[in-house]
């Protein structure tokens, strides 16, 4: 541009400018172009260069445009003292750059006196020293450091200059069209509990003003000029590269500003809760060991609901370095409600009790049984702890976890049927002679029934592995889905009486079907499970 003022110098027919020769004007416009770079030179204003930019005006107490950007005070003027009062006391200095866009206006007085305004594009750069600019800052290496918010803005500024002869001496700058307001935003993260937002390097993010979009950018100090009245920012965060932050507000006005600063926060969530629902696969539902007789279960379904909260020890920087593709590693809770449904069938059984005859002789009766068939309904919880650690490449994640728990509140329900029971007596003392069917009337009964309470065992260890692919919804809410492996150390059913309450009487024999778990048969339930969920980022 300079370039250009040089060629009107030369060019500009002597008509144009009345009274004053071509000497006279080309030495006008030079002197006015050198002080316009003196001007430039000393607007940085460090120390030794106040005294040399007050120089450059008529008085201390000329107009300047309060071009100052963390004041966002463009529409009012100050005296050239109070301005470098205010640059001196906020700043170790500016940096400014100055460009000579055109000369507007000469009014020379005589050859050698008069007026010249000149329009300037001027752009400030500064970082503040008050320790209300400055903020913590991490580093993508892991290093902290503070940093003083960096605010910048351009402005076109008109010099309105006097001179006469060598005296050339600014007398006013002033706008030479309306600016709006100056916002800095800075893009923060707030890890953990901590209630201080730091400043972190990987974040990128949209912006649009009044619903234009004017730049995707990222970094820690995003300056926005020429805001007019009543505007709207907007950040859309949804298609960053970054997926460990969340964006805690999208829209901001002019009611968000404080100190000419917009914070737009993000957060580290500190883990995640998430719905469960597994679907346990019937084939390993459970197992049944018979120390004598074979048992087989059917009609299994079993089905498990619950909860899980999932602390993340790298956001509460309890864990610091990350390990290659291992993105997160988390302390699990989990507390999950459990339904079993299940038939257990034995074919043949027999057992042996002593009791008494009628006449008051021991002897040792045998119990047949054919074709039980008894249906269990059990409920009952798990609260388990344990550790989960996620990995990722590019946008899969896989979560593994190991927990270890312990059952809650057991209960369930038993329905038992027989098809038979036999029974035979034996006296140890009458020659070792078994009695069938002729000695009080023992006999066959067809048909026998029971139902009742189960007495199931709480003192169960609870085993599980989960494996869980993930899948982003939005970026709050996350789909999994996958498969589990879940063992119960130890017995569930408790063995408390025998199988058959038998009733001699001279009625009759009335029998009564107590659950098979009173039988010698060791149960442990064991089951894989498809499981699926969906899990919310807090």
């Amino acid at each position: 541009m300079k370039r250009f003022i040089y060629i009107i110098a030369i060019l500009l027919p002597l008509t144009t400018i009345g009274q004053m020769n071509d000497a006279n004007y080309q030495q006008v416009v030079l002197k006015t172009l050198q002080l316009v770079n003196d001007y430039k030179s000393a607007s940085i204003l460090t120390d030794k260069r106040v005294s040399r930019f007050k120089n450059l005006f008529e008085s201390e107490n000329s107009r300047v445009v309060n071009d100052i950007p963390i004041f966002n005070d463009y529409k009012n003027s100050i005296s050239v003292d109070e301005y470098t009062k205010l640059v001196r006391k906020n700043f170790n200095r500016l940096n400014v750059t100055v460009d000579v866009e055109d000369i507007l206006k000469l009014s020379p007085t005589s050859d050698n006196s008069g007026q010249i305004s000149v329009l300037i594009k001027k752009t400030i750069s500064c970082q503040p020293t008050p320790d209300k600019f400055k903020r913590s800052v991490v580093y993508s290496n892991g290093d902290k450091d503070e940093e003083s918010i960096r605010f910048s803005d351009e402005f076109y500024e008109v010099l309105d200059i006097e001179y006469n002869s060598d005296y050339y001496k600014i007398s006013e700058v002033r706008l030479f069209k309306e600016k709006g307001d100056l916002v800095v935003l800075t893009s923060s993260v707030k890890k953990g509990f901590a209630s201080k937002a730091m400043l972190v390097e990987d974040i990128d993010f949209k912006i649009k003003v009044d619903g234009k979009e004017i730049l995707q950018k990222g970094g820690h100090f995003i300056p926005i000029n020429d805001l007019q009245l009543g505007w709207e920012l907007t950040i859309d965060a949804s298609e960053s590269k970054n997926k460990d932050y969340l964006l805690t507000k999208k829209t901001y006005t002019s009611a968000d500003i404080t100190d000419n600063l917009v914070p737009v926060e993000f957060k580290q969530p500190i883990g995640f809760a998430s719905a469960i629902g597994k679907f346990n696969l019937n084939t390993t539902t459970l197992t049944i060991n018979t120390p004598d007789d074979a048992a087989t279960l059917t009609n299994n379904s079993s089905n498990s609901f619950g909860a899980s909260f999932d602390l993340d020890l790298y956001a509460l920087e309890v864990l610091k370095n990350k390990i290659w593709i291992l993105n997160g590693i988390y302390f699990r809770l989990e507390y999950l409600n459990h339904t079993h449904d299940h038939n257990i069938n034995v074919s043949k059984y027999t057992y042996d009790i002593s009791s008494i005859d009628p006449e008051g002789m021991p002897y040792i009766r045998t119990v047949d049984l054919t074709n039980i068939d008894e249906n269990h309904q059990l409920s009952f919880s798990t609260l388990s702890a344990g550790v989960s650690a996620k990995f990722g490449v590019n946008n899969f994640d896989l979560l593994v976890s190991a927990n270890y728990g312990i059952i809650q509140s057991p209960s369930g329900t038993y329905t038992s049927s027989a098809e038979s029971i036999n029974y035979t007596g034996f006296y140890n003392n009458l020659f070792d002679i078994t009695i069938y069917d002729n000695y009080h009337d023992f006999g066959t009964v067809e048909n026998v029934q029971g139902s009742g309470n189960l007495d199931l065992n709480e003192n169960i260890d609870v085993w599980t592995l989960y494996f869980n692919a993930q899948i982003s919804l939005n970026p709050r809410l996350v789909f999994f889905g996958g498969v589990g492996y879940t063992a119960f150390q130890g017995n569930i059913y408790n063995k408390s009486n025998d199988y058959v309450n038998v009733d001699f009487s001279d009625d009759g024999i009335n029998n009564d079907l107590r659950s098979v778990n009173n039988l010698p048969i060791q149960t442990s339930l064991k089951y894989g499970s498809i499981q699926l969920g969906i899990s919310y980022k807090l």
